[in-house]
Formats: C-alpha cells, sequence, structure tokens
C-alpha cells in the first residue's frame, strides 16, 4: 500500500506565497460589481483558514518559550514586536491558537469556511467560560447556531447557556470583572482613542460622575451627547491635577508638558522655513492654534538645550537625574521604556552606565526602562549602547540587535520630510483669511473668534 509523504513546507510556503501575488495582481477596479462580490464570498473563507493557521502558529511558538530567548515578555508582545499587530489582536490570536486543538468541531468549519474568524473567537470565549467538559457537548448546537448568525448572536446564544447551566454565574462574573479593569488611552489620528472595561461599581461611579456635567451649557450649546461627555471627562480629570491631589509620577506632579520651540512663534522674515512643529507629551505634533490656548494658563519650565535640542547634562554633579532632565528622558522616549518591543508606560530611569562605576547622569547616558526590563538589563539579559543623541542599540542575551523599529519608522519619517527641500514663505495669515478687501478680512476674523 502506498502512502502520500507529507510536502516540504518550504514548498507549501512558496506556492502560497505565489498564489497571493496573483489574487493581489487582479485589478479589482475593472471587475463588474457582481464578479466583485462573487471573489469577496471566496476570499474571506481562505483569509480565515489562514488566520487559523496563523493563530495555531502563535500558540506552539508562545508554548515552546523561545519569545523569553528573543527578549520579550509574552508571545503577544513578540508579536507585536515582530509583525504589525496592536495588543489585543495579538493577544486574541495567541489565545484563538491555543483553544483550537479542544475545539475540534469549530477548527473543521473554520476549514471549511462554514463559519468565520470571529464566530471562532466568540467559541474559544465559550471555551473559557464554560469550561471543556460542557464544550464538547454544547460544541456542535453552538455550530448550528454560528452558521445561522453573526458573531454577536452566538455570543447570545452562549450568554443565554452558560445563565442556564451555571445560575451562580452572576456571582463570578462579578469578581473576574474586577480581574479585568483596564483603561487605553492612546494617540490615534488628530486624537487619543479611549477605550476600557470597568467592572459594575466603577462603571456606574465613572457615569454618574459624567452624566451629572453634561447638561447643556445654555440654549446656544450646540454640543451632541458625545462631545458633552468627552468635555465632562476632561473637566473632572482637570479639576484633579489643578488640585495637586495626585501621586507624583517619577517625582514630577503629573502635569501636560508641551515641548515649544519659541522662535516657531517669531515669524520668519528671513524666508527660513518655521521650526518643528510643538510636541505635546504622550501625543505628538499639535497646532499652533491649541499652543497659544495652552500657554494662556500655564507654568513655563525652561530647559536649557544644546543646538541639537538635547537637554542640559550635569555630567558627574549630581548622582540621580534632576526634574529637568526626567522631564527631557520623557519627552525623548515618548514616556515608555525604550526597550524594543516593549511599549510599558510606567519606568523608571536607567543608567547605561551607572555612577557608581564612573558614569556621567547625562541625558545621553540615561534611557526609560519599565522595572521588568530594568531587572532584565541588571541581569546582564538585555545590553544597551549609546551613540549620542537619543540614539540608543540593544542587544539581547545573544548579542543580537534587538530593532527598535518604532525609532527607525520614525527616522524614516522625519528624513522623507527633510528631502522634501525647503516649503514655501509662510504668510502671516493662514490661507482662508487671505482678502485684498479689508472689510471682508475684519469680518472673517470676527467670526473665528465668535
Amino acid at each position: 500500500m502506498c502512502t502520500k509523504q507529507a510536502e516540504n513546507p518550504a514548498n507549501v510556503w512558496g506556492r502560497l506565497g505565489d498564489a497571493v501575488a496573483a489574487v493581489a495582481a487582479i485589478d479589482s477596479s475593472a471587475l463588474a460589481g457582481e464578479a466583485a462580490g462573487e471573489q469577496l464570498l471566496a476570499l474571506r473563507p481562505l483569509i480565515d483558514q489562514l488566520e487559523a493557521v496563523f493563530s495555531g502558529l502563535a500558540a506552539r511558538f508562545d508554548a515552546s518559550g523561545a519569545h523569553e530567548q528573543a527578549g520579550a515578555r509574552t508571545a503577544p508582545a513578540w508579536l507585536r514586536r515582530e509583525l504589525p499587530l496592536g495588543a489585543g489582536e495579538a493577544r486574541r490570536t495567541v489565545a484563538l491558537g491555543r483553544a483550537l486543538p479542544m475545539l475540534p468541531g469549530t477548527s473543521t468549519a473554520l476549514a471549511a469556511g462554514e463559519v468565520g474568524l470571529a464566530h471562532a473567537h466568540v467559541m474559544a470565549s465559550a471555551l473559557e467560560q464554560l469550561g471543556a467538559t460542557t464544550m464538547r457537548e454544547a460544541e456542535a448546537a453552538l455550530l448550528s447556531v454560528a452558521r445561522l448568525t453573526d458573531p454577536a448572536g452566538l455570543r447570545e446564544a452562549v450568554k443565554a447557556l452558560r445563565e442556564a447551566l451555571d445560575p451562580d454565574a452572576l456571582e463570578r462574573d462579578y469578581v473576574n470583572a474586577l480581574g479585568r479593569r483596564q483603561v487605553s488611552c492612546v494617540p490615534v489620528g488628530a486624537g487619543f482613542h479611549l477605550s476600557g472595561f470597568l467592572d459594575a461599581e466603577s462603571g456606574a461611579i465613572v457615569a454618574t460622575a459624567i452624566n451629572a456635567r453634561i447638561r447643556p451649557s445654555g440654549p446656544d450649546d450646540r454640543r451632541r451627547i458625545g462631545e458633552r461627555r468627552a468635555d465632562a471627562l476632561a473637566d473632572i480629570c482637570r479639576e484633579s491635577l489643578d488640585a495637586g491631589t495626585a501621586a507624583k509620577d517619577g517625582g514630577i506632579r503629573p502635569h501636560l508638558s508641551l515641548t515649544v520651540d519659541w522662535s516657531r512663534f517669531g515669524g520668519t522674515s528671513d524666508g527660513r522655513p518655521l521650526p518643528p512643529a510643538c510636541h505635546l507629551e504622550g501625543f505628538g505634533p499639535i497646532p499652533d492654534t491649541l499652543v497659544r490656548k495652552l500657554c494662556c494658563d500655564a507654568g513655563v519650565s525652561r530647559v536649557v538645550t544644546d543646538p541639537d535640542g538635547a537637554p542640559l547634562n550635569l555630567g558627574r554633579t549630581a548622582r540621580t537625574a534632576q526634574p529637568h532632565q526626567r522631564r527631557g528622558i520623557r519627552a525623548r522616549d515618548r514616556r515608555r521604556c525604550r526597550t524594543p518591543g516593549c511599549d510599558n508606560r510606567s519606568v523608571q530611569i536607567h543608567h547605561v552606565k551607572h555612577w557608581i562605576d564612573g558614569g556621567d547622569t547625562d541625558i545621553d547616558s540615561m534611557v526609560s526602562a519599565c522595572p521588568r526590563c530594568h531587572t532584565l538589563i541588571h541581569l546582564g539579559l538585555i545590553s544597551i549602547e549609546t551613540h549620542g543623541g537619543g540614539r540608543f542599540t540593544y542587544r539581547d542575551r545573544h548579542r543580537w540587535v534587538m530593532a527598535e523599529c518604532t525609532r527607525e519608522a520614525e527616522n524614516i519619517t522625519q528624513e522623507y520630510i527633510r528631502t522634501l527641500g525647503k516649503p514655501p514663505a509662510q504668510s502671516a495669515e493662514p490661507a482662508r483669511f487671505r482678502s485684498t478687501d479689508p472689510d471682508d478680512l475684519i469680518r472673517r476674523r470676527l467670526q473665528l473668534r465668535l
């Protein structure tokens, strides 16, 4: 009897790459609407199948512990560092890979294109909630639901089943919710994206505090309800910072930190381009309008810098970083751990060459490190070399360079911007205000002020 030998994985990946390249070469703009719909129906199941394979590989990588040898805390952290994945997506990918071997029906249905990847994530969550024994009996029924409805409908089915099988689920859900509390506020586009999860009590407190402030300020208040909630939350936080009751961060009272090159507001009569836009710590470049608004009611901390913008160094006149240096380091490191693949915002100041070993308390000799990475550095599992100007090279335990992909991306962007050449001379008035009619100019200014 002849048995078929397993194909060389290299050949499989090669054929897959060729097939994907052929699909990518299809000119979708030339397709009729009906043909495009047919290809959508054909392509989505294939993408989901590949995502299932990807999750399985991620789970295998996680179980092997190879991420630790590569200097990453977890497999999701490694995925975030090496691939363009967000934190939540990386965690869900590994979790699905762990769950699919215990969900054979779901794995088969996903491979056959009968259910989608989102359905598989719901089934993995159900496995965690209901347990392996219950899921072995309920998987077939839940898959029947999944074939008929979207992931939201499947979640409702899982919820109904859980409440029927486990009347005490509400009590455990409350306890589990306490451990799931998290809030994320990250820069996205022109603002911040706020998301998170609160337990019932905390959520009710926050909602009550916000709702108490969302009444319109008067008959002319045209803000939408969502805008009023956003303003209410900002007002609550602003009052807390102004009261000075918040805990200090690294010896510095919490406050908004704005890096301003005042020559930007001094005009460009000699035709030279404006200095770079001002930076708001934790966000990035902001428009001059917002800078002027913030500076109307702000304290100013002067930080003397060298011609390259690096804060003044202290040599060996002080052992620890001084407050103005901490502000400079935080601004330079974007208030994050500098270790590649780690974006922890709870950071300490690390001397690349410690003061006791003859190192200097200079900006170029210090770097932000979270508690875990700080420990790994002192254990010798991560080493750092400084090259001046805020540039560092990180190496893992094998002396392999750990690429700072985020920094490299920023450098590429800045280098491209520098190649664009000198921008056209700036007018003292924004383009929308330019007019040869003095009355029209005055009228437009009054409209802006109103």
